[in-house]
C-alpha cells in the first residue's frame, strides 16, 4: 500500500465534524438585531426629513410629504416599543413563547414598518397592504389560541375549555386587534394629518365615497378571513392536542400516579405532596 492510499484511508476513518447550524433561538436573536437597527436608523432618517421638508411640499417637489415622514417616525418608534411584547408576555404570564412565533412576529414588523413605510412598499406594490393584513390576521389568531391554550392548561385556573371555545377566542382576539388597529389609523390621520388609511393619493388629492373607505374595509375583511381560516385549522390542532393530553392523564390515573384523571397537579408534584404529608 502506498503512502497516498494510506492517508486516504485514515481520512475516511475519521468521524465527520458536525456542522454548526443556527438554532431557532439564535435566528430569533439575529432577526431582532436586524429589526432593531433598521428601525433605529429609519427613525433617525425620518427626523432629518421632517426637519428639512417644508410643511406644504408635495411630490414631485419632494419625495414624500412631511406627514409621511411623521408617520414613518411614529411607526418606527411604535415598532421599537412593541418588539418587547413577546418578552413581556413571557415575564407577565410565566409562559414560553415559541421562537418560531416570535420570529414570525419580528418578520411581520420588518415587512410592515421598514419595508412598508420606510421603503414605501405600500405604494410601490398595490397588494402589499393586503398581504400584511392576511399575515397579521393569521398570526394574531395563532397567538390568541396559544395564549388561551396555556391558560386552559394552567392548574391554578382550573379551566376545562373545549377546542371550539379556545379557537373562538383566537378568532375574536385577531379580529379585535384588527379593529383597534384601524381605530389607531383613523386617529392618527385625524389628529396628526397622516394618510395611514390611504384616503389621499400620493399627490395629496383626497378621495371621496367608497374610494376613501376601500383601504379600511379591505383591511378588515382580509383580517377576518385570514383569522377565520387559521382558527378553523387551529381547532383540529387543539382538539388533537387535548385528546392526547387526556389519554396521558387517563394512563397516569390508571398507574396510580394521580388521584383523578381530571386533576391538573403534575405527577412529580403529587409524589412530593405525598412524601411531605407522610412526614
Amino acid at each position: 500500500m502506498n503512502s497516498k492510499s494510506f492517508l486516504d484511508s485514515n481520512d475516511s476513518n475519521e468521524p465527520d465534524k458536525p456542522k454548526k447550524k443556527l438554532n431557532a433561538s439564535q435566528v430569533k436573536k439575529l432577526v431582532s438585531i436586524l429589526l432593531w437597527l433598521s428601525l433605529v436608523l429609519s427613525a433617525a432618517y425620518s427626523i432629518v426629513r421632517i426637519i428639512i421638508t417644508p410643511y406644504d411640499a408635495v411630490p414631485p417637489d419632494t419625495p414624500r410629504t412631511q406627514a409621511d415622514y411623521i408617520l414613518m417616525f411614529v411607526s418606527c418608534l411604535a415598532g421599537m416599543v412593541v418588539m418587547g411584547l413577546p418578552s413581556m408576555i413571557e415575564k407577565r404570564f410565566k409562559v414560553i413563547v415559541p421562537d418560531g412565533l416570535t420570529i414570525a412576529y419580528f418578520a411581520f414588523l420588518y415587512a410592515g414598518i421598514f419595508l412598508g413605510e420606510v421603503r414605501n412598499f405600500f405604494h410601490l406594490f398595490p397588494y402589499w397592504d393586503i398581504l400584511l393584513h392576511s399575515f397579521s390576521g393569521g398570526l394574531l389568531a395563532v397567538l390568541g389560541i396559544k395564549l388561551f391554550s396555556i391558560l386552559n392548561n394552567c392548574g391554578r385556573l382550573e379551566m376545562h375549555l373545549s377546542p371550539a371555545l379556545i379557537t373562538l377566542f383566537g378568532f375574536c382576539f385577531a379580529v379585535t386587534i384588527g379593529v383597534v388597529w384601524e381605530i389607531y389609523e383613523f386617529s392618527a390621520d385625524s389628529i396628526l394629518g397622516m394618510n395611514m388609511q390611504k384616503y389621499m393619493t400620493v399627490t395629496g388629492e383626497r378621495l371621496i365615497g367608497q374610494d376613501a373607505l376601500r383601504d379600511t374595509m379591505v383591511d378588515l375583511i382580509v383580517n377576518v378571513v385570514s383569522a377565520l381560516i387559521v382558527s378553523v385549522a387551529g381547532y383540529f390542532s387543539v382538539r388533537k392536542t387535548q385528546e392526547k393530553y387526556h389519554r396521558e392523564r387517563a394512563a397516569a390515573y390508571a398507574a396510580g400516579e394521580i388521584d383523578s384523571p381530571y386533576e391538573y397537579c403534575r405527577p412529580a408534584q403529587r409524589s412530593k405532596t405525598r412524601v411531605n404529608s407522610g412526614k
